[in-house]
């Protein structure tokens, strides 16, 4: 299962649970940061310990994957509209499809749809 992980600004993540994070969640990394809202994705670990070399507040996932393809288009964070990303643990059952994650999916078509409470 992914992992997620929340760390605060001017705290650092104990370098063995980056380390194994990696190791038990191969297929993806993305993190946002909260401070600007700006998220990167890569499927390259080698970058993994100098993005998170950070004393800015941010949110990381590490994947591994269950539903969709090992690729680009399902690392996670999803964005769902300019100011809302999505991330998530598990499987949703009846979304996504062998090239597309569930959560992709459910970012795609389901959330974009619903309107926000006024």
């Amino acid at each position: 299962m992914c992992i997620i992980i929340h760390k605060p600004e001017g705290k650092r993540i104990p370098r063995n649970i980056i380390e194994r994070a990696k190791v038990i969640n191969p297929h993806g990394f993305g993190v946002t940061y909260l401070d600007s809202g700006k998220t990167r994705r890569t499927l390259d670990y080698t970058s993994v310990n100098r993005i998170l070399n950070t004393n800015r507040p941010i949110v990381a996932h590490f994947r591994f994957a269950t539903v969709g393809a090992v690729d680009m288009n399902n690392v996670h964070p999803f964005n769902v509209d300019n100011r809302t990303v999505i991330y998530s643990n598990g499987t949703v059952d009846g979304y996504g499809s062998d090239t597309q994650s569930d959560v992709a999916d459910i970012a795609d078509n389901v959330l974009p749809r619903i309107q926000p409470n006024q």
